[in-house]
C-alpha cells in the first residue's frame, strides 16, 4: 500500500529549514549548495552571469600590452587594444554583472576570432568605478580606471595566443569577448 504524501510549498520550506539548521543545505544569492564528500554542490541556482561584447578586428592594432587588454566603441587605436566599434562600454553592462564584479569574484575572459580562442582569468574588485561608457578593460595589475572590469589577469593583450594575435590584426574581422562571473 502507497503511502499518499501531500506536498505543499510549506512543507517544503520547512524540511529546507530543518536541512538548513543541520548544516546540510546553504542558501546564497548564486543559488542552493548541498554538502559532498569534495565540497559543497549547486543543488539549483542562476550558474555563471555572462556578458557578450562584440567589437572588430583593425591590421593596425599593435598588440604590445603587457598589462592590459582593451576594447572600445571608438576607432582610437593604443597597444592594450584588439576590439574597436564594439556595442558595450562598461556602462553597457548589465547591473547584476558589475554588482558580481564588486564582490571581487573571479572573471574568465574568452577572446575569439573566426573560431580561434583564448582565454583569461581575472577578478573584480570593490574598488571598480565602472563608469566608461566608451571602453571596456581588463588589467593584469590592480590600476583601477573607469573603464576597467577585472583585475590581476593572468595576461595582457601581449601574452594571447600567436594565432589569436594574427587573426586581431586582420582586417575588419568580427571579435567575440565573453565576460563570465561564478
Amino acid at each position: 500500500m502507497k503511502a499518499e504524501i501531500n506536498l505543499t510549498p510549506e512543507r517544503i520550506k520547512e524540511a529546507f529549514k530543518v536541512l538548513k539548521s543541520k548544516g546540510m543545505l546553504y542558501f546564497s544569492e548564486s543559488g542552493l549548495y548541498v554538502p559532498e564528500t569534495t565540497g559543497w554542490k549547486l543543488l539549483f541556482g542562476k550558474g555563471p552571469i555572462r556578458e557578450e561584447i562584440n567589437a572588430f578586428t583593425s591590421e593596425k592594432f599593435r598588440l604590445k600590452d603587457e598589462k592590459c587588454i582593451r576594447v572600445t566603441k571608438d576607432e582610437k587605436i593604443d597597444d592594450a587594444t584588439l576590439g574597436i566599434k564594439a556595442d558595450k562600454g562598461v556602462k553597457d553592462l548589465s547591473t547584476e554583472f558589475k554588482n558580481e564584479l564588486k564582490k571581487g569574484k573571479m572573471v574568465s575572459v574568452v577572446i575569439e576570432v573566426d573560431g580561434i580562442k583564448d582565454t583569461l582569468l581575472a577578478f573584480g574588485s570593490a574598488e571598480l568605478r565602472l563608469k566608461d561608457e566608451r571602453s571596456i578593460s581588463i588589467r593584469r595589475d590592480d590600476k583601477v580606471e573607469d573603464s576597467t572590469v577585472a583585475i590581476l589577469s593572468n595576461k595582457g593583450v601581449k601574452d594571447l595566443k600567436d594565432e589569436l594575435k594574427k587573426k586581431l590584426k586582420e582586417k575588419e574581422k568580427r571579435v567575440k569577448i565573453i565576460l563570465e562571473i561564478y
